[in-house]
This record gives C-alpha cells, structure tokens and sequence, in this order.
C-alpha cells in the first residue's frame, strides 16, 4: 500500500472517531511532522479524500474536514436509507450461506457491545453488521455507491450513538432486519432497513443534539420568531454574562426574536497559571496577539457555525442571525462571522479585538465581504487595551467592511450608552423601521 493510502486511511479513521471533527483544518505541515512523510503523499491523501466527500479543498485556505449542514445531512440520510433497503431487498432474494454467517457473527458483535455500553466497540460492530449486508446483495457496483456515501456517514452515525438508549434500539433493529431475511422476506427486509437508516422526526433532532458541541441558554421573546441573536461570553463567564442585556434590548420592532446564550468549553487558560475556566481559547500572553492559540480559536468557529447551523434547521436562515461577542467572544464572533460560508444579518463586537488577522483576507467569506460590523470599546480598557480595538477597525475597514465604531468612558464592561447604540444598530440589520 503507498504511503498516501495508509495516510488517507488513518486521516478517515480519525474524522470518523471524531478526533478530527467538521469544520477541523487539515494543515499540511501538521500533518507531514505528525507522520513524518513528505508534503507529496500529504496531498495525495487529501486529494483522494476530497474526491470521497470527506475534506473540502478551499482555495488560498487549505484542508478542512467537510462539514454538512442539518438539510444536506438529511438528504444524504434519506439516499443512504434507500441504497441500504436496496442491499437488503436483493439480499433476501439473493443470501447465501456465509452471508448469513457473516451477519450473525457481526449482530453479535453488536449485541456484546451494547451488553457492555462501549459505543466505540458497538460502532465498529455496527460497521459490519451493514458492510455484511451490502455484500449479500451480490451487486458489486450497489456496494460500491453505498460503502461511497458511507464513509461520508460515518462520523455522523457514530455521534448517533451518543443519544441514550440508541444502541439497545439499534441492536433491535438489526436482529429485525436479520429476521426478515432468514425468512427471505424482500419487502419487510427494505421496509426494516429504511426504517433503521433514515433520520427523521426525534431521531434527527437527537442527531442535531449530539452535533452540538456547546451547551446553549435560549429564549424567545414571541412565537414563530423572525430572527436571532447569538451571544458569547468572555472570558471566564458564562451564557448567563449577557442575559440581562439582551434584556434591556427593545427589538419588538423586528418581531418575534431568539436569543442564544452558548457555554464557552471549560479549559486551562496559561495567562491565568493554566486555571480552569470557561473560554473559548487559550491565551498566552497579555498582548493577546503575539502568540495565538489557533487550535482553539479554529475550534470555537466550528461550534458557533454549527449555532448558526441549528438555527436554520429550526427556521432561521443565516441573514437573520446577528453573531454578537464581548472579549473573548467578540474574537470568536469576528473570526467565525466573517467566514461564515451563508451571509448573516451583522457582527457585532464589544471590547475585543480581530485574532488571527493575518489570514482574513485569505480566509474571509465572499458572501459576508460587505457584512455590517458593529465595535464598541472602553477608552480605559486595562483587558484589551483599546489600541487593539483600534487596530481591528482599521484592519476591517483596509479590507472594505462597513464599521460602525463607537467608544465610551469605561473600562473593560459594558455601559447603558453602549446598550443604546447597539440596540438602534440592531434594528438597522435587521430590518426594522428606525
């Protein structure tokens, strides 16, 4: 096997086991010091992976694993529904005997798993039982198609069976399926096979659930909401920081509003001594700057993207979602908002500055590249000093964004002529008569 193969399949292995999650970079130089190979069979890899629907290759931006939104996951559920019930209804007409073989020796594999609640061990159990059962429709080409659209599956299916008691009905529907074709059964063997693959109803909302990597306050100020506010913290803080703000907020013109209060992970924060606290990334030095922590701030712009991903899943569309921040989560906000591969309604950004500057102009989105932006900053913030602040506008507005900056006699906090400004901001974005 050449070294691009074996690199494609442990690159595969680790999107599938979530170690590399969607919307992950895949840096070449990375990855050519983790394995020690040359950037040749890098390439290679990543371009075999790409062709598999597995990575996405940005121009200027590199590797990043694919990242599918809650409409494509289902779409591409319903055709794996339908090309698995295909392998099962030929399988019934067609089992052999070491196919049956095969298929009682992986369901009890699985029940052995689920017997022990190792969904890691039920996973790959899980992975045989079907890969048994595309082999008993004795048509090369149907395995083929299938085990393609498969492996794009296989990080999601595995998050599957993060959702309580999916194993135990998981295992319940194999034994079903199996049933069916000992007795040969084509038709309840295809309807068993739809029924187990297919996300719909609760079991999509359960897969949407396990896709998030944040913990989430949300409320709505009426039914049917038209819009929505995504809110992040900083540092040290919680969703709970910025609650009685948004409180303050009159947006009744706008209509019915969500608003999105995330839990920033818990994590050692060197600046503080490595004490553990809620942040959206490492911070090293008191400059902010110098040294980034990239990792984790590429990290949180997946999870906000997969906030703003929900949101249109529950009938928000992107346009409607402001991204707003303070400290920390003014970075977060700026450095997802303005890749944000849909167009949002704004950014808006308190007392925080522009991280990774760098790599905006590469890394910047075509559809937010004229996105109202919104900074406001203390005169007297000792946090992030408001030269930084002032970098960041200037920075923006090199780059043609619309900026609207205000700043205040404060510190590092929020004060009620902020609120004001931001509130007749929001009511521009968001289309309501001023």
């Amino acid at each position: 096997m050449k070294i691009s193969e074996r690199l494609c399949e442990t690159i595969e292995e680790l999107i599938a086991t979530g170690e590399l999650a969607p919307g992950s970079a895949l840096d070449e130089a990375m990855l050519v010091e983790r394995y020690g190979v040359s950037r040749t069979p890098v390439r290679e890899a990543l371009i075999q992976l790409a062709a598999e629907g597995l990575v996405e290759l940005r121009p200027r931006r590199g590797a990043v694993v694919a990242q599918a939104t809650p409409q494509r996951l289902v779409e591409m559920f319903e055709v794996m529904a339908e090309l698995e019930a295909m392998c099962a209804r030929l399988a019934a007409r067609r089992l052999h005997d070491a196919d049956l073989v095969a298929l009682e020796a992986a369901l009890a594999c699985c029940d052995a798993a689920a017997a022990q609640r190792d969904p890691d061990a039920y996973f790959y159990a899980n992975e045989e039982f079907h890969r048994a059962l595309y082999t008993a429709s004795h048509n090369d080409f149907l395995v083929g198609q299938t085990l393609a659209l498969q492996r794009q599956l296989r990080p999601y299916r595995r998050l599957q069976l993060r959702v309580r008691h999916r194993m135990q009905h998981s295992l319940t529907e194999h034994a079903e399926i199996l049933a069916a074709l000992r007795q040969g059964d084509a038709v309840q063997a295809m309807e068993a096979t739809r029924r187990h693959v297919v996300v719909q109803g609760e079991r999509f909302a359960d897969l949407l659930a396990s896709l998030m990597a944040l913990d989430t306050l949300d409320f709505q100020s009426g039914d049917h909401p038209v819009a929505s506010l995504i809110v992040l913290h900083g540092l040290g803080a919680d969703g709970n920081d910025f609650v009685p703000i948004a409180r303050e907020l009159d947006l009744s013109a706008v209509g019915p509003m969500r608003f999105v209060f995330p839990h920033a992970p818990i994590r050692p924060v060197t600046i503080n001594g490595g004490m553990k606290m809620r942040a959206w990334y490492d911070i090293y030095t008191p400059d902010l700057v110098r040294r980034e922590d990239e990792a984790g701030l590429r990290a949180s712009v997946a999870d906000v993207q997969a906030l703003i991903d929900r949101e249109a899943a529950l009938g928000i569309p992107p346009e409607r979602v402001v991204l707003m921040g303070f400290s920390q989560g003014c970075a977060v906000a700026l450095l997802a908002g303005l890749r944000a591969p849909q167009r949002l309604a704004g950014i808006a950004g308190l007392s925080g500055y522009l991280p990774l500057a760098a790599t905006t102009a590469a890394e910047r989105s075509t559809a937010n590249q004229d996105v109202p932006v919104f900074l406001a900053h203390g005169r007297f913030d000792p946090v992030v000093v408001p030269a930084r602040g002032v970098a960041s506008r200037e920075a923006l507005l090199a780059l043609g964004y619309g900026v609207e900056w205000h700043d205040y006699p404060m510190e590092h906090s929020v004060c009620p002529e902020e609120v004001e400004d931001l509130n007749v901001w929001l009511l521009k974005v968001l289309g309501a008569p001023i």
